[in-house]
């Protein structure tokens, strides 16, 4: 099990490489600003199907370092709570001497491990060694980007919107077609697409449920 936290600011798209090799036992803290939240669909779909934990971070306060004093923050938290292995995604080297401080055993907790990289494919190798093989997680999506709203990516809207819902039983189906529906402009086509993948009347109900989230994030 692995903790990463990504400083999205500082990598962009470019740390999230490697996305598909996350296990169900990570988890994935994403800290960004409202400058820098959108994420391709592609690699956010490469996040959920893991079925790691994943949670957005909107900054509250915009100011110089920021996220990484979030991020930090969040690590010593996660510390206490008895985690033991981090993965700092950022190119920023700041970011050194509080993995030292921590590795040192100065928080009063021994056997962590900390390891800074660029993306997830290199912050796997640095943890578990250049060469060894993570299971591949197979992902179908289109491409475009989903925005990080003040709450949470897709997945989590989508979860929120069918928490109470007799569909929630198909959720990796409906986050599927949902990532398909995100390219696609016209109401029309969406409606066809949902009738066509959950027949007429799941349809209709696929497409009630879709039809304001997407909408949402097309504003975003």
């Amino acid at each position: 099990m692995i903790v990463y936290l990504v400083d999205y600011e500082n990598v962009h798209t470019e740390g999230l490489a490697g996305a598909s090799r996350l296990q169900p036992d990570d988890s994935v803290y994403i800290f960004y600003s409202a400058g820098c939240k959108t994420i391709p669909i592609e690699q956010m779909v490469q996040i959920t199907a893991s079925g790691c934990h994943v949670q957005a971070f909107p900054l509250i306060k915009v100011a110089k370092n920021a996220a990484d004093f979030c991020l930090v923050t969040l690590m010593g938290s996660l510390i206490s709570e008895g985690y033991t292995d981090f993965a700092i995604l950022s190119k920023d080297k700041g970011f050194e001497a509080a993995r030292d401080f921590v590795m040192a055993g100065r928080t009063g907790h021994n056997n962590i491990k900390v390891v800074i990289a660029k993306s997830f494919e290199a912050a796997f190798d640095l943890h578990c060694g250049v060469g060894k093989q993570r299971t591949k997680i197979k992902h179908v999506c289109n491409v475009g980007n989903v925005s990080l709203p003040g709450t949470t990516p897709l997945a989590f809207l989508l979860e929120e919107a069918l928490k109470a819902s007799p569909l929630k039983v198909m959720f990796n189906k409906i986050y599927e077609l949902a990532c398909q529906l995100m390219p696609i402009k016209e109401n029309q086509q969406r409606y066809m697409l949902c009738l066509k993948t959950f027949g007429q009347q799941q349809g209709q109900d696929v497409y009630r449920t879709l039809k304001p989230i997407l909408a949402g994030a097309a504003r975003l």
